[in-house]
């Protein structure tokens, strides 16, 4: 949906804006040859689309490597020698077909961003705990169905992407991340969440849609500086009344549900700029009462 996927554009263009300008200015080597050639330290190696089957021992002539982006080739298990550099801060996997979260990656402990979307992930092992860095975990498009309650150990992590898996639950570690700016469980098997959303009180997206949500938590009123919303395609009949609390909230999807009316408050969400109510049995009296209470939002139902 445009709208979603406009403001996720700008929440990752801030992501990115806020990297350390030494990562972004770094000069990047695309190939081993280029980088033993290099007269100074290697910091930065970008080895994606080169259909690897391995990855070269030769990268052991780079201990002071930061930057390792391994996305699009065919490792199939994990080597060795990723797991040797201490100052390792990126590293990108993503369109593999790994098929395990390795115990060695909590040695990689300087780790501020990790991608490992689109491999055969079935869980998340206990090593995750050791990422105390991390800030960007991306895992989306995997199979994975647990993740280890060591997760509760990554307090720095903004960014967690989960999309397109096999989960019907979170740890209770997971909703104990305090820094949590986006989380985006798009398309898993959750029936419910927690009762206890209290310490996301950083986050500002947060996507469900694609479950098989019943009814959302009394809590989701905690979620103060929430600013985009996406529930499509669930199963929700109502709305509970503290979902008006979300004075910051800024777009609400809600397409494809069974409910029949918004809660009577809905006018307190001040900051409402878009509704998407498609595919809801809204009648019309209740489209007249929403569109009385909210003149200035754009509500699509329809």
């Amino acid at each position: 949906m445009r709208y979603f996927s406009s403001f996720i554009l700008l929440f990752a263009f801030q992501c990115l804006s806020a990297q350390n300008v030494d990562l972004q200015e770094r000069l990047v080597y695309s190939s081993v040859e280029d980088a033993l050639a290099a007269k100074g330290p290697v910091l930065s190696l970008n080895l994606r689309d080169q259909a690897l089957f391995s990855v070269d021992n030769l990268l052991r002539n780079f201990p002071e490597l930061e930057v390792l982006n391994l996305m699009r080739n065919n490792l199939e298990s994990w080597d060795a020698d990723i797991f040797i550099f201490p100052d390792l801060q990126v590293l990108n996997l993503r369109s593999n077909h790994l098929m395990s979260f390795h115990s060695d990656l909590g040695k990689l402990n300087k780790l501020v961003r990790l991608n490992l979307a689109k491999n055969q992930l079935k869980d998340i092992g206990a090593a995750i705990g050791d990422l105390k860095d991390l800030k960007y975990l991306h895992l989306q498009l995997n199979y994975i169905h647990q993740i280890d309650e060591a997760i509760l150990n990554c307090q720095k992590l903004e960014v967690l992407e989960l999309q397109g898996n096999q989960l019907s639950h979170l740890p209770k570690g997971a909703y104990q991340l305090k820094k949590l700016r986006k989380l985006d469980l798009g398309y898993n098997q959750f029936h419910r969440l927690d009762n206890d959303l209290e310490a996301w009180k950083a986050l500002e997206i947060l996507n469900l849609e694609s479950n098989a949500l019943q009814y959302l938590p009394k809590s989701i009123g905690a979620l103060k500086n929430l600013k985009s919303l996406t529930l499509t395609n669930n199963q929700l009949k109502i709305l509970p009344d503290e979902i008006c609390e979300l004075k910051n909230l800024e777009v609400l999807v809600l397409s494809g549900n069974q409910l029949k009316r918004l809660p009577a408050e809905v006018d307190k969400l001040k900051s409402l700029q878009t509704l998407i109510l498609k595919g809801n049995p809204i009648s019309l009296e209740e489209r007249e009462r929403l569109q009385k209470l909210l003149p200035e939002v754009k509500i699509y139902f329809e």
